[in-house]
């Protein structure tokens, strides 16, 4: 055991280590889940009669949640896709066929990550990934 800086809060390390490396490999589990929930949102935002406002708020708050974890349990793509998924959610103020196509590219994205449990920068994969989307957003 080690204490905090003051000598007093007894930490059991080995036990802490333990559960860090549990809550790496619950994301591992869930992430393709999540991202697949994000595409669904995807998709019926691209569909006609969609609640629109209520799909794009479900989709914003998701969106948030995934790119706020990704990095933090080694997916900096996971973070990179989904910050830059959501600055364009929250930008848009019409979903025309250009604006859908960005949208559905990045759920493309985030799949491919989450299939491939691409961890890092993901090398060559990853500049190639980065190198689509930074195409299809100018």
């Amino acid at each position: 055991m080690i204490s905090d800086s003051d000598g007093r809060m007894p930490v059991d390390q080995a036990g802490s280590e333990a559960m860090i490396a549990a809550l790496w490999r619950q994301f591992e589990e869930m992430l393709p889940s999540l991202v697949a929930a994000i595409v669904a949102d995807i998709k019926e935002l691209g569909e006609d009669g969609a609640e629109r406002t209520a799909v794009l708020a479900r989709l914003r708050a998701a969106v948030h949640d995934l790119k706020g974890q990704g990095s933090s349990f080694g997916y900096p793509l996971i973070t990179e896709f989904g910050m830059s998924l959501s600055n364009l959610l929250y930008r848009i103020r019409d979903i025309d066929e250009a604006t859908m196509a960005r949208i559905v590219l990045h759920g493309d994205l985030l799949t491919v990550v989450a299939t491939h449990r691409i961890r890092g920068d993901g090398g060559e994969t990853g500049l190639a990934l980065r190198a689509g989307l930074a195409r299809a957003m100018a």
